[in-house]
């Protein structure tokens, strides 16, 4: 897989929840510190799940997807390819 493709899979979904997370965070008021540090690092680890769940869907399309693929055309009685 191309470099600017699997960073664009990476970049955009976290550039675009990360606006989010500024958004909500700048809207929310605080009552302490500890409070406000909390609530940041919440946010900046929520931004992170699209991510994961996008890198993870192209490892498993990468990985398990392909053997899925070639023991389905093994099955069906086709010669494999070489």
């Amino acid at each position: 897989m191309d470099f600017n493709v699997l960073s664009a899979f990476y970049l955009v979904p976290l550039f675009i929840s990360a606006i989010g997370g500024l958004i909500e965070f700048r809207n929310c008021s605080f009552e302490t510190p500890r409070h406000a540090l909390s609530k940041a690092f919440f946010l900046s680890f929520r931004s992170l799940v699209p991510v994961l769940n996008i890198f993870s869907a192209i490892l498993y399309l990468i990985t398990c997807g392909t053997f899925t693929w070639k023991r389905c055309a093994w099955k069906s009685g086709s010669p494999p390819k070489n």
